[in-house]
């Protein structure tokens, strides 16, 4: 949904992934069990259906963690090119509020997002 050199952005992604003290693991269940993990690597995205060019409805947020290999973590920088999309885990619906990172960790099942104004 984004024109241009969308690696650009991977610097931003791994500079996240170093700032948690939890970099040793890509495991969800492995990181939220850690006493390390400062929920840095966790992003809430918006799940959206594009429907033209000019119209994007958001359907709902999801939780994901940032990929990592290591303390000094370059994992998006060297493994995307060009205008390719990022990987993350997939934690599961973003539940605003929740004390264990937003997360939902068994279950199926989506989250109506409603704004008001």
């Amino acid at each position: 949904m984004s024109s241009g050199n969308m690696a650009s952005q991977a610097g931003y992604l791994d500079e996240r992934a170093r700032s948690d003290q939890e970099n040793s693991t890509n495991s969800y269940s492995t990181y939220e069990a850690s006493s390390n993990h400062n929920g840095r690597r966790l992003l809430v995205v918006p799940i959206v259906s594009p429907q033209n060019v000019n119209v994007t409805i958001v359907l709902g947020w999801g939780m994901f963690l940032l990929e990592s290999n290591g303390s000094s973590s370059n994992w998006y920088e060297k493994n995307t090119n060009g205008n390719d999309g990022y990987c993350a885990i997939y934690v599961g619906p973003y539940t605003m509020g929740s004390n264990d990172g937003g997360g939902a960790t068994s279950g199926s099942g989506g989250y109506y997002v409603t704004l008001v104004i």
